[in-house]
């Protein structure tokens, strides 16, 4: 299954934004449709980067190979009922996602969210 460059639904509540109609997911940035104008919060600029860069670059001159790995950019809670992505702004963002039918995890909004995310570099750590 391709992943999505875009992922826009209407989320069932947001928390640290008012008006909220509309929400998008980018691989690099998540924007919020609030009181008919969209907000956009860039992942890069919420990140918690897990390796310094001056370590990296480091890295890079000697040539070692460092793991990819994803820079957290929040938190998710996929084991409630209201499941979440917490974002690491100021004030923090929690998108909740609607209600799902239970069936298969890989196709709930919640997973394409993550995967879109992931596409990008970015991702989250589970609460459950």
């Amino acid at each position: 299954m391709p992943i999505e460059q875009c992922l826009r639904f209407v989320p069932s509540a947001v928390d640290g934004l008012a008006n909220v109609t509309e929400a998008a997911v980018y691989p690099d940035r998540l924007e919020l449709k609030s009181a008919g104008h969209w907000v956009v919060f860039r992942f890069q600029e919420m990140g918690h980067w897990p390796i310094p860069a001056w370590l990296r670059r480091l890295h890079k001159c000697f040539r070692f190979r460092l793991q990819r790995t994803l820079t957290p950019v929040g938190e998710r809670d996929y084991c409630r009922r209201d499941r979440y992505f917490r974002f690491w702004t100021r004030p923090p963002i929690v998108v909740h996602t609607p209600d799902e039918l239970e069936g298969i995890y890989a196709l709930t909004l919640f997973q394409r969210m993550h995967q879109v995310m992931r596409a990008g570099g970015f991702g989250t750590f589970d609460l459950a």
